[in-house]
Formats: C-alpha cells, sequence, structure tokens
C-alpha cells in the first residue's frame, strides 16, 4: 500500500472519531508523584514469513492521542492494519472513559471495521481498575451500540489483589451464557499454588464441573519444584525442577500417569549455564533434551549467547542448533528509563523457512502538572548496569542533608526489599544492591527514592 493510500485512510479514521465527538470523553490529568514520566506516542509492527510455497507479511500502525501535555492515560487511539491478504487495511478507533469512581475506568472500542460495502465490524467494552487490571471485557457483532453479545470475560480477585476468578461467557449454538470458570489460589509471595478449570454445566454457576487443574509446589527459598496437572481421569502430568547453585534452572523433567500413582519419564532437558564472558560480554546457555529410553543420550541439543551492549541498553539474544547452525535472535533496544524502543526477531526454520517481526515505539515526556505533583529539585537517581543480574550499582545524590529512602517493588506494587532508610549528608552515595538471596524472577522492578519531600525512580529489568 502507497503512503498516499496511508494517509487517506487515517484522515478518513479520524473523521469518524471527530464524528463521534471528545468533549465529553476526555481523560482526566491522573498525574500522581508514582505516575510514568513518559506516555507512548504511536507504534509500528510489521512482520513477514515463509514456509514451503506459502508466505506473507502484515503490518499494524497505532496513535495515541491525548488531552493536554500531563495526561498519561490516552483519550483515543487510531489503529491500521492490513496483510498481504488485502490492500484495505482494518480501522479500529479505540475511546476511553475516565469516570470518577475511585476503583475502575473502562475503555470502548467504538468502531473495528475495513472501509468496504462488504466489511463487517464489531465493538468491545473493556472496563480497568485503577491499576489496569481487567474487570470485564464484552465482545459485540455490529458496529453500533446495542449490538449482540459474542462473548464476555469477568475478572475478580482476591483481598491480596490476586486474579482469584475469571468466568467465559460465549455465544455457541445459538445459546449464550456462562461456559467456563478459572480459579486460582496463590502463596503468601503471590507464586500460583493451584489452578482449577471448571466447565459450566447449563449455565449454572454453581453447577461446575473439573475438567482441568494443576498444582504447583515450591522448596523454602520460594523455587517451584514440580508442577503436577490433571486433564482427565486418566491423564495426569508432572514436572520436576531443579536447580544450579546460582538459582538457575539446571534440569526439567517430564512424566505421565494413568492413575496418578505410577508415573513414567517421557523426557528431560538439562540446560548449562557458562558466565565467564563478563558482564559486558555474551554469556551462554546450553540446552540438552533427553529421551525417556536413554536418559544419558542426547536426543536433540541447542545453545544461546545473550549480548548486552550500549551501556546496557541493547540486549541481543542469539539461539544457535547444535550443530552451530543459527536458529533464532531476538534484539531489544531502550532508551534510559528502559521504555521499550524497537524490538525485532528471526527465526530460521531452513530451507528458506522463517518469520521475521520488527516493531518501534515512540515516547515522549509527560510534562509534570504542578498543582498534582510536587516538584521539590533536589534528588537524582542512577542504576548501571541495567538490564543486570542479581548485581548492580546505585548512585544517588542529595542536594540537602535529610532522610532518605531506597525501596524496591515488583509491578504488583508490592515491596521486594528496602535497600536504605537512614540519614545520609548531601553530596554524592553510592551503594552496591545484591538481590542474589531474594531468588527474584526475572522482569521489571521499580526502585524508588524519596527524601525531603522528593522522589525519583527507575525501572530496573533483572535477567538471569
Amino acid at each position: 500500500m502507497t503512503n498516499e493510500a496511508k494517509l487517506l485512510i487515517a484522515f478518513m479514521a479520524m473523521l469518524i472519531l471527530l464524528s463521534l465527538g471528545t468533549d465529553d470523553l476526555s481523560a482526566q490529568n491522573i498525574l500522581s508523584p508514582d505516575a510514568p514520566t513518559w506516555r507512548l506516542v504511536s507504534s509500528l509492527q510489521t512482520s513477514a514469513w515463509s514456509y514451503g510455497m506459502n508466505g506473507g507479511s502484515s503490518e499494524t500502525q497505532s496513535q495515541n492521542y491525548y488531552t493536554g501535555s500531563s495526561s498519561t492515560l490516552p483519550d483515543s487511539t487510531v489503529e491500521l492494519s492490513w496483510s498481504h491478504v488485502s490492500s484495505i487495511p482494518t480501522v479500529s478507533i479505540y475511546q476511553y472513559y475516565y469516570t470518577d469512581l475511585p476503583d475502575y475506568y473502562e475503555h470502548l472500542t467504538i468502531l473495528s471495521y475495513r472501509p468496504h460495502p462488504s466489511g463487517s465490524g464489531y465493538r468491545r467494552l473493556e472496563r480497568f481498575d485503577y491499576e489496569h487490571r481487567p474487570l470485564l471485557s464484552v465482545k459485540y457483532r455490529g458496529n453500533e451500540p446495542g449490538g449482540v453479545e459474542m462473548e464476555k470475560y469477568e475478572y475478580s480477585y482476591n483481598d491480596a489483589g490476586y486474579l482469584a476468578q475469571k468466568i467465559e461467557y460465549r455465544t455457541k449454538s445459538q445459546t449464550y451464557g456462562p461456559k467456563n470458570v478459572i480459579r486460582y489460589s496463590y502463596r503468601p509471595d503471590a507464586k500460583i499454588l493451584t489452578q482449577h478449570n471448571y466447565t459450566v454445566i447449563n449455565g449454572d454457576l454453581d453447577n461446575l464441573e473439573l475438567n482441568y487443574n494443576d498444582q504447583r509446589f515450591y522448596d523454602s527459598s520460594g523455587l517451584q519444584i514440580a508442577l503436577v496437572s490433571r486433564s482427565s481421569a486418566t491423564s495426569f502430568y508432572k514436572n520436576l525442577f531443579d536447580y544450579n547453585l546460582d538459582g538457575q534452572d539446571s534440569k526439567l523433567r517430564f512424566y505421565n500417569s494413568s492413575d496418578s500413582l505410577n508415573w513414567v519419564l517421557s523426557e528431560s532437558r538439562e540446560t548449562i549455564y557458562d558466565l565467564s564472558f563478563g558482564e559486558s560480554q555474551p554469556f551462554r546457555k546450553d540446552h540438552y533434551w533427553y529421551s525417556s529410553s536413554d536418559s544419558s543420550s542426547v536426543r536433540d541439543s541447542s545453545y544461546q549467547l545473550f549480548s548486552y551492549l550500549d551501556f546496557n541498553r541493547d540486549i541481543y539474544q542469539l539461539t544457535y542448533h547444535s550443530d552451530g547452525t543459527f536458529a533464532n535472535s531476538v534484539h531489544y533496544v531502550y532508551n534510559e528509563d528502559m521504555k521499550l524502543l524497537l524490538q525485532h526477531s528471526y527465526r530460521d526454520d531452513g530451507d528458506n523457512d522463517g518469520e521475521h517481526r520488527h516493531a518501534e515505539y515512540v515516547w515522549e515526556i509527560v510534562v509534570a502538572n504542578e498543582d498534582l505533583v510536587q516538584q521539590v529539585p533536589g534528588l537524582s537517581l542512577r542504576v548501571y548496569p541495567n538490564p543486570f543480574r542479581a548485581a548492580s550499582k546505585v548512585r544517588y545524590s542529595l542536594k540537602e542533608p535529610g532522610p532518605i529512602k531506597l525501596e524496591l517493588y515488583n509491578l504488583r506494587g508490592q515491596k521486594v526489599k528496602t535497600l536504605v532508610s537512614e540519614g545520609k549528608a548531601a553530596g554524592e552515595h553510592e551503594l552496591d544492591m545484591d538481590l542474589t538471596d531474594l531468588n527474584l524472577a526475572s522482569g521489571v522492578y521499580i526502585l524508588r527514592a524519596s527524601s525531603n519531600g522528593a522522589m525519583a525512580g527507575r525501572k530496573l529489568m533483572l535477567i538471569k
């Protein structure tokens, strides 16, 4: 599709958006000392694949629109997507409603359609709480309000804020009603203990039939050591996990059973780590697969190389087959606050089969609303390296002497560790942050500093 055609479609989408009216839909400028300092402006995602004689490509562009320079929540999003099947893109327009209620806001898909006489569309209503947890999702057939419900999901949470139940409603054979229920239980550290999947009998939520469940087991340090699953009265599965001295997964064994008493080993996988390359150079993971008939005979193997470049904001992950031939790669690029700017992946399946995926993201800094955020200069915070493996350095500076708190949180908002809580002199300070003893999972964490009414924060990426 030509650039002129894309611009025309975008212009059409904006005309539709304006015709819906936005004056009464403007977002509140909800901004707190914990609010992000960046907002997503636009994104572009493309993919291309080839499998034998078949192949294709697709592309999706999206643009967010905000009210005011301090708003961190968009009022609307316009999305254009198309594939090799048709040169006419799908246009999706999203409107966001921010209510005065303290516990949720709504995100409504106003329209999604192909600008073609034979095109059709649907509407989707989604409700979230202010922690961005989903509460409700409903999909309607047709572009007009009041369309027929096609599917619905309801979510509820326990007192700790973890997902406790998900109910699925869907249309089947002209009958609409609840079909499936999933329930979860957790440990105090938020790790899942059990998951039960039920089928709803005759649409009655009090009449459930268990069709799948699993249970997880952990050691005293919080590492998962087993997963036991039941898919039917005669089908049971068990996974056993082993770890090395650094808490990294080293061996995984798969078993099956027909009675949950007598287990048969089906296969196993062993992972060996080589960290001798140094912090700023690639490190290596070797994977070996063994068959059940001979646990000492390697059935298949591969290895991965990880590299951190450009002040640890450029991340490469390369995977090779055991014979050294290339298998796949993933490349990430972040800005200084760990906002994803670029992601590119490639998979080579041999014989000219494979897939390319590419994504780009554009961010802008939010201008803080001084009525909502107290601007107190005098506190700065840096972390390096970032991403990191267990250990990193934290450097902070105080303009004036006073109490300082450095606290680490996970993305659920739970405090993981207090690093510093004491009075400090004015000037530069540095500490070594070692999280080895916490056995944290890989992922994103938030480091928050507060002193004399000022706050600063940094996103950290822990990679094991």
